[in-house]
Order: structure tokens, then C-alpha cells, then sequence
């Protein structure tokens, strides 16, 4: 079977999009060209481990608009837009889908890659959820909540399927073929996105606009499965892990992945404060 997937034809309600910003093949490996969104710890050395971790699942009305960004902050290309941000998360999940197909049966690195590849998918659905799709809604009106529906549906079912071939193990003789129909599903959804929505987003955007959506997607990677918290409200208790695996991190549904991304922004903000009055002194 060749390493190349082709996307699958694409539906009446998806009219051609510009070749300029269509992404790229996810069986295609341009790791020395692409930069990362983020840069997660390495969720392969602790997420298999029981460990004795509270669950952290709570309720705060703190707005995520107000969280600092994680540092360091990621390279980009001058100018940062929204639309480059975005590509470059779908660049990164592509590269490292292509790494997952190509990958030995019943290999180690096919299990790593497995993990690493759901939750990333699960944390790029969550930082659309926070940031995208509302600014479909509020920009496009109707036809940005339809827009913003299916792209929550079509993440939904993907994540889905990827949890299938997480019970059932890298190991499944039609691992790849699923893998195969899977990104290739995607790959319409992000050329459609990247090609069609999210210019149509940044047509209603002023450059200073996009830009602050481009920021606020990048302050939501601090989501990964290895992410940290105290547990009480004074933030004065022991940081537990809020995930225990890569698993546990994937079946979160949105409004809790929202509820955890307002502490994470409640906290980073009273330690900054903390650090303001301390260097007043």
C-alpha cells in the first residue's frame, strides 16, 4: 500500500478551495521544516503508570480571555495570524500521523506515536472549541455556528474512532487501513477549514484581531496530558497531574476541558499578580 493517502472526494457542501492554502499530506514528513505549537513534556514515561492522582474536575467562572500565555512562546513567522497558527497545528498532526502509519507492527514507538497522535488531535478539537468556534459565531453569525457544529461533529467522530483503535490496541491486523480512511477523513476537514472557513474568519477580522485569536489558541496548548494543578482553592496545595493517561485525557468532554483551561488561567493569573507585589518590595 503506498505511504500517500488520497483525501477522500469531497462532499457537495465543500466547493473547491484554494490550492495556496490547502494542507498538506499527512503521510508526507517535513519534520525539519514545520514549527511546533507547543512543546509538551513527553507523555510516554509517566501516562502508564497508576498513580494515586485526585481527580481534578471542577467549576470556576474565571474567563480564559484573561490567561497569560505559557512561556517559552513558540516561533513563528512574521506576521503571526490566525490562519498560521492553526496550519502549523494541523502541520504537526499530519507529520506526526504519517510517522504513526509508517511505524513496525507491534512496535514500541506505533504504541508512542498512537497516544501522541490522540492527544493531539483531542487538544487541537479543545483549543478550537475555546477559540475558534466562537469567533465563527460571533463574526459569521448563523453560518458560523453551522460552521462551528460541523467542525465540533466532525472531531467528535474522529476522536472517537482513534479511541477505538486505542482499545483495541496498534497491534489490529486493518491498524493501518483505518488509520488510512481516519486521515483521510481529516484531511478534507482541515483543507476545508484551512481553505475555506478560517479565511472566511479572517476576511471579518482586522489584523490586530487575528492575531489576539492567533495568541489565545497558542495559550491553550498548555493542555496536555502531563498538565499540572493544586487542588485547593487558595492554589496552596501540591500540584497533582489532572489527567492519570493519555486515555483519561481523551475521553474529557469540552465543558470540562473548559472548566479546567479557566483554573489553569485562574492560577497562572495569581501567580503573576504574586510576582508583581513581590517586586514592588
Amino acid at each position: 500500500m503506498s505511504s500517500s493517502i488520497s483525501p477522500s472526494t469531497p462532499s457537495s457542501s465543500y466547493p473547491p478551495l484554494p490550492p495556496s492554502r490547502i494542507t498538506r499530506n499527512y503521510s508526507e514528513d517535513e519534520e525539519n521544516n514545520i514549527t511546533e505549537t507547543s512543546s509538551p513534556t513527553d507523555d510516554d514515561n509517566d501516562h502508564d503508570q497508576d498513580q494515586d492522582k485526585n481527580d481534578i474536575r471542577f467549576s470556576t467562572a474565571t474567563s480564559s480571555s484573561s490567561c497569560p500565555p505559557p512561556s517559552p512562546s513558540p516561533a513563528y513567522e512574521q506576521p503571526m495570524t490566525f490562519s498560521t497558527v492553526i496550519d502549523k497545528d494541523h502541520d504537526t498532526i499530519n507529520r506526526l500521523a504519517g510517522r504513526l502509519r509508517r511505524s513496525g507492527t507491534a512496535s514500541p514507538e506505533r504504541a508512542r506515536l498512537l497516544r501522541e497522535v490522540t492527544w493531539r488531535l483531542v487538544r487541537h478539537d479543545v483549543s478550537e472549541d475555546l477559540v475558534m468556534r466562537p469567533a465563527f459565531v460571533a463574526q459569521l453569525g448563523q453560518q458560523g455556528q453551522e460552521m462551528a457544529e460541523h467542525d465540533r461533529q466532525d472531531h467528535d467522530r474522529a476522536k472517537n474512532e482513534l479511541l477505538a483503535l486505542f482499545e483495541v490496541g496498534p497491534d489490529r491486523p486493518d491498524f493501518v487501513s483505518v488509520l488510512d480512511r481516519l486521515f483521510a477523513e481529516l484531511l478534507e476537514h482541515m483543507r476545508v477549514e484551512s481553505g475555506e472557513q478560517i479565511p472566511a474568519l479572517e476576511r471579518m477580522l482586522d489584523p490586530l484581531e487575528s492575531q489576539r485569536l492567533g495568541k489565545e489558541y497558542i495559550r491553550t496548548q498548555i493542555l496536555t496530558p502531563d498538565l499540572e494543578l493544586t487542588m485547593d482553592d487558595n492554589d496552596r496545595g501540591l500540584k497533582v497531574k489532572v489527567w492519570k493517561d493519555v486515555e483519561d485525557y481523551a475521553r474529557t468532554d469540552l465543558s470540562t476541558f473548559k472548566k479546567i483551561y479557566a483554573r489553569v488561567c485562574q492560577q497562572q493569573n495569581k501567580t503573576r499578580r504574586a510576582g508583581h507585589e513581590k517586586g514592588k518590595l
